[in-house]
């Protein structure tokens, strides 16, 4: 029964004395099996009891809704070298600690899916003692390079900001080959930034390959200056969703032009899921509104160059695509044309290895359930501390080294 205990409850390396309940609570008087500490100072062995110190109470875990107590009296001892009285160490419990490791785990485990109220109702913790754990564990944001990218040959970057309140906005840092979350930044500041990749170790530098993030100069710039052999890969996605932008501003400015409605889905939509009545109530807008036409054959255009077998192939699409606009009177597709003939080359990088930015879009999907569960955040350190806890393996806290050695 008692090594049951000692497997359920996790407490290899105790002696389970007594088991009992009072009331919804269960309380288990455990000791330690050795009869020796070691010195903190000289670290040598003792066997010399000093004092028992008075039984106290750890809150262990949660188990089937009732709340488990560890029962337990440390004892003090005089080391035989330097003659220095010192507390033994028991593991999975800190000095002074009323909480053990176990139940850190047990509620960083749920924050990792639910709100800081929800955890702390749950494990009986207060806000800001889960708060200060969370900061203890988790250093930064951002992922400890040691041991990570020993095997790779190469690697692939991706880049993108969100929201983290109103316009103050975070940078979100991915390995997308490998689908792993790399940082969280405070702020999307080019010297913020630069500083993550500044902080990436040599040997694990030299292997950036890509960098996959949307139309940003400062992201084409940071890529030239720190990663002088990485590739700048503009993001599918990104390049797209620009594209059905723009036709929707100039929908908007035709239909304030005319005060009729021009339905906004059928411009969005993909040419070949364009149903028959669609098609033939498109004819009638390009008929109608001729400049909406130039806008909706160059998103068609783009997506096509995406379809496309290679580079070259791809190449030949887009050229064209710009030798067409040149000719147009409106001026925001001659304005799309140059950001086009601008940022060709790292379109054209796609066909590489064919990297898009999925994987951090899905993340940063995720980190958008993470504010609507939590009901968003104030403090930014704790924000970027959370959203790196949900993606790391709760195996590879340090935390659970102390309890599951």
């Amino acid at each position: 029964m008692r090594d049951f205990i000692k497997k359920l409850f996790k407490l290899e390396g105790f002696l389970i004395y007594k088991f009992w309940f009072e009331g919804e609570d269960v309380v288990i008087q455990v000791g330690r099996p050795k009869k020796e500490a070691c010195c903190h100072s000289c670290k040598a062995l003792s066997r010399r009891v000093h004092q028992a110190m008075k039984p106290r109470r750890v809150f262990h875990c949660l188990f089937l809704g009732r709340r488990v107590y560890l029962s337990l009296r440390k004892r003090r001892f005089r080391c035989p070298r330097c003659g220095k009285v010192f507390t033994e160490d028991l593991p999975g419990i800190r000095k002074w600690a009323r909480r053990s490791d176990l139940l850190w785990l047990m509620a960083f485990e749920l924050l990792r899916y639910l709100s800081f109220s929800t955890s702390c109702d749950l494990t009986g913790t207060s806000y800001s003692s889960l708060r200060r754990e969370l900061l203890r564990v988790i250093k930064s944001g951002q992922r400890d390079w040691e041991g990570l990218y020993e095997q790779e040959e190469q690697l692939i970057i991706g880049i993108d900001e969100h929201s983290f309140r109103g316009q103050h906005m975070a940078t979100t840092i991915t390995d997308i080959a490998n689908h792993r979350l790399l940082a969280v930044l405070k702020d999307h500041r080019k010297e913020t930034i630069k500083g993550f990749f500044r902080a990436c170790p040599p040997q694990i530098k030299e292997k950036i390959q890509e960098v996959c993030g949307d139309m940003k100069w400062m992201y084409a710039n940071l890529v030239e200056e720190e990663i002088p052999q990485a590739k700048m890969v503009v993001d599918k996605f990104h390049l797209i969703s620009d594209a059905n932008s723009r036709i929707d501003e100039a929908r908007r400015i035709e239909q304030e032009a005319v005060k009729k409605e021009i339905k906004r889905k059928i411009f969005l939509k993909n040419k070949e899921d364009l149903r028959k009545r669609e098609k033939e109530q498109l004819e009638e807008y390009f008929q109608r509104y001729p400049s909406l036409k130039e806008f909706y054959w160059v998103k068609e255009k783009l997506r096509e160059m995406y379809r496309a077998k290679n580079r070259k192939e791809g190449e030949k699409i887009l050229d064209m695509v710009i030798a067409a606009m040149r000719v147009s009177d409106d001026g925001e597709i001659l304005c799309w044309r140059n950001m086009l003939r601008r940022w060709k080359d790292r379109i054209l990088n796609y066909f590489d290895n064919r990297t898009t930015n999925a994987y951090t879009e899905g993340v940063q999907t995720k980190i958008k359930k993470i504010k609507r569960v939590s009901y968003g955040f104030r403090n930014i350190e704790v924000y970027v501390r959370k959203i790196v806890l949900s993606f790391i393996p709760i195996a590879f806290l340090p935390i659970s080294s102390h309890f599951l050695s």
